[in-house]
Formats: structure tokens, C-alpha cells, sequence
């Protein structure tokens, strides 16, 4: 297992993640899944009678498994329902944030993320993480590796998909990009 700190973060190109899958390629045909674990946990915002309060419970993740294997599909929803993480019905089959990198390398990267209305503000912080949804992420990741354990590259891509364009490969996001 080796983890990887990286700031690609919604901007392709940028960052760590593909200067590492450019020169470690050795490393990636050894891999099965990339996880990504950004934007997991932060507490669910509310509007009610025109006031903006927070809630007891965190943001509901979207799931992405970049070529939406029915292995990983079912991993991702057993995890979810096992520990407690709130996500929107589907899987998304696109490269999101810090992964971006890996696209294009044949590894399958995985992960829930999601986005508040902090997100990339000041308000963005710590203070709207807590302990009990990073606790709960936790251990739903660590019951997925252990599904995943065992299993070989095969088995993991059996049923899989290609993986579609990049989920930022868009003219409204190339411009939005030009603006950082």
C-alpha cells in the first residue's frame, strides 16, 4: 500500500499525481485500485427560513469508480449502508480532483467525494469536518480495501467500462481553468 499526497486538484496537469504516473510506471502495473479520499466529510448546510445553519450530519458523497466495475460498484454501496454514508443514488465513471492524473494509465481509481458550499472558500476549513463522519469514512474505506483484498486486476475490471472523458474535459471548464 502506498499513499500519496498530491495537489493535481481539479486542474489538470498541475500536480503530483501526473508527475507520478508519468515516471512511476513500474509502481502503476502493480496496482489494482487508486483511492481517492478528498472531500469526505464535512458537515451537510441547510437553509431554512432564509438562514444558513448546519446540520448533524455530513454532505452526501458521490461515488466514483472510473470504470464502473460491478465489484467496486457493490463494495461502494455495501460500505454506504454499512457505516452510515450518505450518497445520492449512482456511481460517477469519471477522474475527479486529486486522481486526475491517473487517467489514462489503465488503473481504476475509486473513491466517494463531495463538494459544500464552503467548498475552495476560507470557510472551507477544518471546522466543518467532524470527528464522527471521519470516523465513519474510515471505516467504511477500510472495509472496501478489504473487500478488495484478494481480488486480482482481473477480477476487479471484469464488467468494467472505458472510462469515459475526463469529467473537467469540457469547453466551460478549460475556461474556468484559464481564469486560476
Amino acid at each position: 500500500m502506498l499513499f500519496l499526497a498530491a495537489g493535481d486538484h481539479e486542474v489538470p496537469g498541475a500536480g503530483g499525481t501526473v508527475h507520478f504516473a508519468q515516471n512511476h510506471r513500474d509502481i502503476l502495473e502493480k496496482t489494482a485500485v487508486v483511492y481517492q479520499l478528498e472531500h469526505i466529510s464535512s458537515i451537510l448546510e441547510s437553509e431554512e427560513l432564509a438562514a444558513f445553519s448546519l446540520t448533524n450530519t455530513e454532505n452526501p458523497r458521490g461515488i466514483m469508480v472510473t470504470n464502473m466495475s460491478p465489484l467496486l460498484v457493490e463494495l461502494f454501496i455495501e460500505a454506504a449502508d454499512r457505516y452510515g454514508i450518505v450518497q445520492p443514488v449512482g456511481t460517477y465513471p469519471n477522474y475527479w480532483g486529486d486522481v486526475v492524473g491517473f487517467m489514462g494509465t489503465g488503473v481504476t481509481a475509486v473513491g466517494w467525494m463531495e463538494a459544500n458550499y464552503f467548498y475552495h472558500s476560507e470557510l472551507d476549513s477544518l471546522d466543518v469536518v467532524t470527528p464522527q463522519g471521519l470516523e465513519r469514512i474510515t471505516r467504511a474505506y477500510a472495509w472496501i480495501m478489504d473487500g478488495v483484498e484478494g481480488h486480482s486486476r482481473a477480477e476487479l475490471e471484469e464488467g468494467a467500462i472505458e472510462t469515459p472523458s475526463l469529467h473537467y474535459d469540457s469547453d466551460l471548464q478549460r475556461f474556468i481553468h484559464s481564469l486560476w
